[in-house]
């Protein structure tokens, strides 16, 4: 079954009703706010960082936290530490979540045991597995990204190399923006099925709602930020003090 999640009622209403507010401020018609709005959620916007950004950070230092391992640093032949890194799993390897993990799967499958040292690796490379998880659900927000940067009165936002994902076969995700034709029901909708293979299932929704939720969230007050401004511009306009 594909997996789906969808973002809290409660953090659609208030991006919803704040919206509504912004619009009275603004000089964009409501096709192509909710399309920008859309793109800022993915992308990020002016103070914000956007779901994709949101799923890199969080999601990487959360699969390390949760997994007992960490980045090591690599030394050279003379003992020295060098700038390369590489996961290794915590000194008490036994009670860390990733091999307790391993161990786990090989107990239902009737399997043996392996020594410590095939454990570890073992353990590892699930936890890889699950790294390149986040990586495959950012690319599923590439269509929307590319789709809805023209709406962006700021232009397109710039990402480090390897930060949205990478795209391989067909798009996992896609995008069906506001139209003018939509009238007062215009609305943008993105959708992200990344999670629909099976070698990354419930992934997307572990870690992939947190950071749409967060960055729907972000956006949201951020146009409340933009109305405190102009509230208060309004108010100096007629002589009115603020803080």
């Amino acid at each position: 079954m594909r997996q789906s999640f969808t973002i809290t009622k409660e953090s659609q209403r208030d991006f919803q009703d704040t919206l509504k507010r912004y619009l009275k401020f603004s000089k964009r018609t409501l096709f192509e706010a909710v399309n920008e709005k859309a793109y800022f959620v993915v992308a990020g916007g002016p103070d914000t960082k956007g779901v994709i950004r949101l799923t890199h950070k969080a999601d990487f230092e959360r699969i390390k936290s949760e997994m007992g391992v960490f980045l090591k640093p690599v030394r050279s032949k003379k003992g020295q530490e060098t700038k390369k890194k590489r996961l290794a799993v915590m000194e008490n390897y036994w009670a860390q979540r990733a091999v307790i993990l391993v161990i786990a799967r090989l107990r239902k499958k009737k399997e043996a045991i392996p020594p410590a040292s095939a454990l570890i690796k073992q353990a590892l490379a699930m936890v890889r597995a699950r790294i390149r998880s986040v990586g495959f659900i950012r690319s599923g927000w590439l269509p929307a990204l590319r789709r809805l940067a023209r709406f962006s009165k700021y232009g397109k936002v710039k990402f480090e190399n390897g930060e949205t994902g990478k795209k391989t076969g067909v798009f996992k995700g896609g995008v069906s923006p506001a139209t003018e034709s939509q009238g007062k029901f215009a609305k943008c909708i993105i959708w992200n099925s990344a999670a629909g293979e099976s070698k990354h299932k419930g992934a997307l929704i572990r870690y992939g709602q947190p950071a749409l939720e967060q960055a729907m969230r972000d956006e949201t007050r951020s146009m409340d930020k933009y109305l405190e401004r102009k509230f208060k511009e309004a108010a100096h306009e007629v002589g009115i003090k603020t803080n």
